[in-house]
């Protein structure tokens, strides 16, 4: 909506004030700060995780600061739209670049070590999974028969499973007898 009157107001469709233009986008910032406030209270009142309500508090910690930045943006835009701003457009754009500065920082020195540290809880996580044992019975273990394998002798292998000396000359002599042949 707020696009559209935009649009009709830069063609002369429309002949509102430039705070009436501005409406649509006013009541959909305050309306992603108090949907982001209402789910952290949400959480709070259900006893969810701590980590989870945490996080919710972060975010509406940080749709807050984004809501008031980009308020403070339309807030010195509107004047200068309407012509009785008395301010360079340089002013206008300063809450745009403390917006920027804000992504950055989150996203580069916030969210690393919040996804290391669930990573680290998952895996403990795993861990502990497969610690656990996978029988329920309370049968005692028997391990199975112990199969003996034909080919494998060893007492003519030495303890690295290498053939020995003896055992390596014997079969050189009956690949030359083969050859031979």
């Amino acid at each position: 909506v707020f696009l559209i009157l935009v649009v009709l107001k830069i063609n002369d469709v429309i002949t509102s004030s430039w705070w009436f233009i501005f409406i649509p986008f006013f009541v959909s910032v305050c309306w992603s700060f108090a949907i982001s406030v209402r789910t952290a209270l949400k959480r709070r009142r259900n006893n969810e995780s701590d980590l989870q309500t945490n996080a919710a508090w972060l975010r509406v910690i940080s749709v807050g600061v984004l809501s008031l930045l980009s308020l403070l943006f339309a807030v010195l835009l509107v004047p200068l739209l309407q012509g009785t701003g008395q301010y360079s457009v340089a002013w206008v754009f300063v809450p745009l670049y403390v917006i920027g500065l804000f992504a950055f920082c989150v996203s580069c020195v916030v969210v690393p070590p919040i996804l290391l540290f669930l990573i680290s809880r998952k895996s403990a996580r795993t861990a502990a999974s497969e610690m656990r044992p996978f029988r329920t019975s309370n049968r005692p273990y028997t391990p199975p028969p112990f199969k003996r394998y034909p080919h494998f002798n060893p007492s003519k292998s030495t303890s690295t499973g290498a053939p020995s000396n003896e055992e390596a000359e014997t079969n050189s002599g009956t690949e030359k007898v083969a050859e031979i042949v």
